[in-house]
């Protein structure tokens, strides 16, 4: 094909290119090509010239097209390629970090050429720590709330059966494989908690920090590092030397602190906080009525189960789990609530053991009767709130002398918002801003007529 008739097609489709549209604009180009050759009545873009035409005639057709200077490479889609801000990334919301629970893919997220090769290891390990400052377990997350539940559970089970399998005997030995297994699961979810603390993330100057290294440190100098590794110290091994010694668990107490993050975090989002905490405190004293009755039992079965104070000799009826555990469940639950009612100690050892328990009964019962008692506080907040600011009306209409009908009214008011419970509301603050604009205009010139009357001439014409 001479070059005069390929010169017009190619300053076309260079003229469109800017404007196609198509996906594929190197493939549109050889098509139109294509056809261009195949349809021979184009007589613009695909004239042959005749048989007589020489040279002279082609050189003279590309001598009359105008000049124009274009680019051949072949088109690709041009990728904005965008420097991150290191100053926008620290300050902007757009790249604020969700948290594990709700983990998605970020632009932020370091970008890794596949086609560049990793030239050392520690090229490698450090892209991977660098990668690593986006997997933050942050504070305000549903993940860590879930993940304190469980943690949760595993150290309600340590508390409670750890003493229940050193006491009752029948406990730990029917039971010796699954307590065995329940024990290897709740080690693995300590060792787990551990390193999830040192991924969760912490505020400082109001800003979420995720760096592997602030978080590490900031984790490792607090205390929490300390008592997780004591609740991982392998006590427990001494049963293969000793025999089964279950209490030999009790560093695993020390993890007790998480429960109270999540008794903290459960109580800021229940919509039920009274509940909860006299739940809580129910808690709190079956599981020492739970620990009394098992060093009552072990006090007795060090004794021989020999007199009436003790429990019967584990024979019969008497020797069945059940029928030990709530006997002396119910032991412990005369003891603490100090009802009493009970045999007369006959060894030293029971009167060490009772005065011990009794000294520690009063503790406890105070201190949960003062968490009740500031329950019920609570739960009466708004009436006792009501009844102060009707007493605070009252006193102010009577300091300045209103009408006994003007009372009457103020305060047949208070009683009407108190029964639509508007009084409960945070936002009544003062007692007289709750009346209506109308009763407080009433009340206001009952109050500032006097006042009002004493104004000079002409602001009484205004």
């Amino acid at each position: 094909m001479p070059l005069a008739a390929l010169t017009p097609v190619l300053n076309d489709l260079l003229h469109k290119e800017g404007g196609n549209s198509s996906p594929f604009p190197q493939r549109q180009s050889q098509q139109q090509l294509i056809n261009s050759n195949e349809s021979p009545n184009d007589g613009n873009y695909l004239s042959r010239p005749s048989l007589g035409s020489n040279q002279n005639s082609s050189s003279s057709a590309i001598n009359d097209t105008p000049r124009r200077h274009y680019s051949m490479t072949p088109f690709k889609l041009n990728k904005s390629l965008k420097r991150e801000d290191s100053f926008l990334r620290k300050f902007s919301n757009r790249y604020s970090y969700r948290g594990l629970g709700s983990m998605k893919k970020r632009n932020l997220r370091l970008k890794v050429d596949k086609e560049e090769p990793i030239k050392s290891r520690y090229e490698f390990i450090s892209r991977i720590l660098r990668r690593c400052n986006y997997f933050v377990v942050s504070t305000d997350e549903s993940f860590l709330f879930y993940w304190l539940i469980l943690l949760s559970i595993c150290v309600l089970y340590n508390l409670w059966f750890s003493i229940a399998r050193q006491a009752f005997d029948p406990l730990q030995y029917n039971y010796a494989r699954i307590w065995e297994i329940i024990d290897y699961i709740a080690d693995l979810i300590y060792f787990l908690d551990i390193l999830i603390q040192f991924r969760t993330g912490y505020l400082e100057q109001g800003l979420l920090v995720y760096n592997h290294y602030k978080l590490a440190m900031n984790y490792i100098r607090s205390s929490r590092f300390i008592f997780d590794i004591l609740s991982l110290t392998p006590l427990d091994l001494l049963q293969i030397k000793f025999g089964p010694i279950p209490i030999l668990r009790f560093p695993r107490f020390f993890k007790i602190y998480r429960t109270f993050q999540l008794y903290y975090l459960q109580e800021s989002r229940t919509v039920y906080p009274n509940t909860y905490r006299v739940l809580n405190l129910f808690h709190i004293l079956l599981l020492l009525g739970h620990w009394l009755a098992s060093f009552y039992f072990m006090v007795s079965k060090a004794e021989g189960f020999v007199g009436y104070w003790s429990y019967p000799k584990p024979v019969g009826n008497f020797s069945q789990l059940a029928k030990m555990y709530l006997r002396c469940l119910y032991w412990s639950t005369l003891t603490l609530t100090t009802i009493g009612d009970l045999p007369p100690p006959e060894t030293n050892w029971h009167y060490m053991f009772l005065i011990s328990v009794h000294l520690f009964a009063v503790f406890v019962i105070a201190i949960i009767v003062g968490q009740v008692g500031n329950v019920i506080t609570n739960r009466n907040a708004s009436r006792l709130e009501f009844e102060h600011r009707l007493d605070s009306a009252k006193q102010y209409m009577r300091s300045h002398n209103v009408p006994a009908e003007m009372q009457r009214r103020v305060q047949r008011w208070y009683n009407y918002s108190w029964s639509r419970g508007q009084m409960s509301g945070a936002g009544d603050v003062h007692s007289i801003k709750l009346l209506p604009d109308k009763l407080k205009t009433e009340l206001a010139l009952h109050v500032n007529l006097g006042t009002l009357k004493k104004v000079s001439f002409p602001f009484r014409q205004v």
